[in-house]
């Protein structure tokens, strides 16, 4: 029987028990005297009946409405319980140093060290297949950015202040472009997109982002943007904050429109045509002192707040989705603790061990809920192709495919 069934019927039952009592053989006064006393005792447990049902039912409905609201907020158009994806790992590799940058593109995986060096590794078996020493800063401080496209692996290389085109087949340089202090590097639209922070200008500073045409290497478009904010942007933070050069961090991602966020300054909506502002967003604490996460999926563009992630409207210009529930925060540090992709957003959480070590969870591309949690720990970053998920870890980068594929 359904709780609400037995709270419903609860009443009646007692009524009907308590009218099979049997009285004892007494003269009429008397039973007059004990069916007097029953009635008050049948009305009083009545009441008690009709109380304890009342409550049962608040209490059902109580439970209900925490189960469909546990772990949501936003619309509420979401599931009760997320599903588990389990993955299997397949492949892992060691390396040394910090946790690198990684990048795919024409069936290659490639990585960036705090070594100084580009690695290509075999996507399938994780076994190294080649290698690039790009340079070392005298103080180890991260990998360089790194991104895959127009059929070359693009390397900004914070040492010699450079960009770098490199043939992916035979890691030889194919292009070395002078570009300043540049701190990070996409690739999306066709261009390859790069951010300078901060650039003095007037009283204050500037980010700088910049269009490079991938075959020739010219700039094609530049656009200012809010840099430091009036807090400026703060020291003694860890290495992995900001970039090599221990300039202050940026998010940055490319796609049909580039999003990009300095420290302590709002999330801008660059078209990557016209190199207009499309919107400016005001999440969270706009930026802090460490970087915030950005990501451009074919459902939306994404942030993250604090500890939330948000999906921006770039119609209206507001965060019209928060997720995920209470109890996931994301991963302190991470470079890049969400990855839009078209099966959702996913997401790094945090951990405890090894630094900070989190599994990896997949959000609804609309409303952010928890579709499926996933048995991936993973530190900074992850990268999704297909049913294959690559994490970056304490001691290098594993593969976990997607069981059942």
């Amino acid at each position: 029987m359904l709780p609400e069934d037995f709270a419903a019927n609860l009443p009646q039952r007692l009524h009907a028990a308590l009218d099979q009592v049997v009285l004892p053989d007494r003269d009429w006064q008397a039973g007059r005297t004990d069916l007097a006393a029953r009635v008050r005792r049948r009305r009083t447990r009545a009441a008690v009946a009709a109380a304890a049902a009342t409550v049962l039912v608040m209490a059902g409905a109580a439970v209900m409405a925490v189960s469909l609201s546990a772990g949501h907020r936003g619309d509420g158009h979401r599931s009760a319980a997320a599903t588990l994806l389990r993955f299997r790992k397949t492949a892992s590799v060691s390396l040394v140093g910090l946790p690198p940058r990684l990048t795919y593109g024409g069936g290659r995986l490639f990585a960036t060290t705090d070594q100084g060096r580009l690695l290509r590794l075999d996507p399938v078996s994780l076994k190294i297949t080649g290698r690039l020493f790009v340079g070392r800063l005298a103080a180890p401080t991260g990998p360089m950015p790194v991104a895959y496209g127009d059929h070359a692996v693009w390397v900004l290389n914070l040492t010699r202040r450079q960009l770098w085109r490199v043939d992916p087949a035979s890691l030889r340089v194919t292009l070395r472009l002078p570009v300043g202090p540049a701190s990070e590097l996409a690739y999306g639209g066709g261009s390859v997109w790069l951010t300078t922070c901060c650039v003095p200008a007037g009283r204050g500073e500037v980010l700088r982002l910049d269009r490079i045409d991938p075959a020739t290497g010219q700039r094609t478009g530049s656009v200012s943007l809010p840099g430091i904010g009036r807090h400026g942007w703060g020291v003694g933070l860890p290495a992995r904050f900001g970039a090599p050069t221990g300039l202050p961090p940026v998010a940055l991602a490319a796609g049909r429109v580039i999003l990009v966020a300095g420290p302590y300054a709002p999330v801008s909506a660059i078209s990557p045509v016209t190199m207009s502002v499309l919107r400016r967003f005001r999440v969270g604490c706009d930026g802090c002192e460490g970087p915030l996460g950005v990501a451009v999926g074919p459902d939306g563009l994404y942030a993250t707040s604090v500890n939330n992630v948000v999906r921006l409207d770039l119609a209206t210009g507001r965060v019209v989705a928060e997720g995920p529930p209470s109890g996931l925060g994301l991963a302190p540090g991470s470079l890049t603790p969400i990855v839009a992709s078209p099966g959702g957003v996913w997401l790094l959480t945090e951990g405890q061990a090894c630094g900070y070590v989190g599994t990896v969870a997949l959000l609804d591309p609309h409303t952010l809920a928890v579709n499926s949690r996933t048995n991936i720990a993973a530190i900074d970053s992850v990268l999704a192709i297909g049913p294959v998920v690559y994490a970056t870890t304490c001691q290098g980068m594993v593969r976990f495919q997607r069981t059942g594929q």
